[in-house]
């Protein structure tokens, strides 16, 4: 968002939450383009100030990592100056009525919410975008992603089964393509081959690996995806082709 488009939404939430009974804001990644230079980091700083305003006029935010504001900026081919823990540490959700628990102590990119509205139970859990572990930070092939995410689908997935009594609803950055299909490429001229080599960049297949992970679950409603336009997908969309 360019910085009157953010200020004008965080207002309307603001100026809206009695109406909306808004209880939770949850972004799905790409808050910034990249923190590398003095004006996004500007800019960065002002959407952690807003956050801040949510928080204190008691609405909970639900933001997680997507590829422009992971740690490691691959568009700029360097480290962003300021970490998404250094954003979001853990004091942001201290006290937070509707935070539930995080993957990791003290790591705010993989965290879960959760809402009781009426007879209305819901779990939100965040999953975070992950970089290659090289300083390439994508992948080689569609495996490797594979390989990457499964740890935290599992974990996503541990916290449904604790919580059968909740509707889950998982936000990750890239979940499916603009075809409404979970995440396989994000060109269409790379290969389909998982194995393949891919010709450009490659972090494609965290939508494979969380829809085979948590579509077994029975209290699973949907699944909200940020990086393309595509539509929440809701669990009996598949049903009659997986």
């Amino acid at each position: 968002l360019s910085p009157p488009s953010w200020s004008n939404t965080v207002n309307a939430i603001l100026n809206n939450k009695t109406n909306w009974n808004l209880k939770l804001v949850i972004s799905p990644g790409d808050l910034y383009e990249s923190v590398t230079n003095n004006a996004n980091f500007a800019i960065t700083v002002m959407m952690t100030n807003d956050f801040w305003r949510l928080k204190t006029n008691g609405i909970s935010i639900l933001a997680v990592p997507g590829n422009h504001d992971s740690d490691d900026d691959f568009h700029y081919g360097a480290s962003n100056i300021m970490h998404w823990n250094d954003l979001f540490g853990t004091n942001f959700y201290a006290h937070d009525p509707y935070f539930y628990t995080n993957r990791f102590a003290g790591d705010t990119r993989e965290c879960a919410w959760k809402i009781t509205n009426g007879p209305t139970k819901v779990l939100f859990i965040g999953l975070r975008w992950i970089d290659a572990k090289t300083s390439r930070s994508t992948y080689e092939n569609t495996q490797e992603v594979f390989t990457a995410y499964q740890p935290s689908c599992d974990w996503a997935s541990n916290l449904a089964a604790q919580l059968p009594d909740h509707l889950v609803i998982p936000a990750m950055h890239y979940f499916m393509d603009t075809n409404g299909m979970p995440s396989t490429k994000d060109l269409p001229t790379d290969t389909d081959d998982p194995n393949g080599v891919n010709q450009s960049y490659i972090n494609e297949g965290p939508g494979i690996v969380a829809w085979s992970t948590l579509k077994s679950l029975p209290n699973l409603m949907m699944v909200l995806s940020g990086h393309v336009r595509a539509h929440p997908m809701v669990k009996s969309t598949f049903i009659a082709d997986d």
